[in-house]
């Protein structure tokens, strides 16, 4: 079974990136 927590991280982090390179 995978680690939830970190994936939930990650994807966090992907939706943070996504947002920064949207209002750049």
């Amino acid at each position: 079974m995978r680690n939830f927590l970190s994936d939930k991280v990650v994807w966090v982090g992907l939706k943070s990136a996504v947002n920064i390179l949207k209002s750049a």
